[in-house]
């Protein structure tokens, strides 16, 4: 539908473009724009419930799947101080998992 009315608001040449000509009222009512905030609000409010569930099912001790297991070992990892501090141990892969293990609670 987009399509279609940008096709008519080009054949009308310049005028197509003034507010006047009705097209821009079309575009607005045509546009998908609405629908993509409509989708942005819908996926973050779902995936923050899935967060929520998996905090809860980390509190009580319940397997959590596969990228977010660091919530479950949140105390852990929050409880790791001095590591990373040099360049030797930014190297090491683990200390680098931690790290943005815990980047990814806070």
């Amino acid at each position: 539908m987009m399509n279609t009315m940008d096709i008519a608001r080009r054949s009308a040449g310049g005028a197509g473009y003034q507010s006047n000509s009705g097209f821009t009222e079309l575009a607005y009512v045509a546009s998908p724009i609405q629908t993509y905030e409509g989708d942005n609000t819908v996926m973050l409010l779902q995936s923050a419930g899935f967060i929520f569930k998996l905090v809860g099912a980390a509190a009580k001790g319940k397997p959590i799947p596969y990228p977010f297991g660091y919530i479950g070992n949140a105390k852990q990892l929050m409880a790791i101080k001095g590591k990373g501090i040099n360049l030797v141990d930014m190297m090491d892969i683990q200390t680098l998992e931690q790290a943005l293990a815990i980047r990814a609670l806070v």
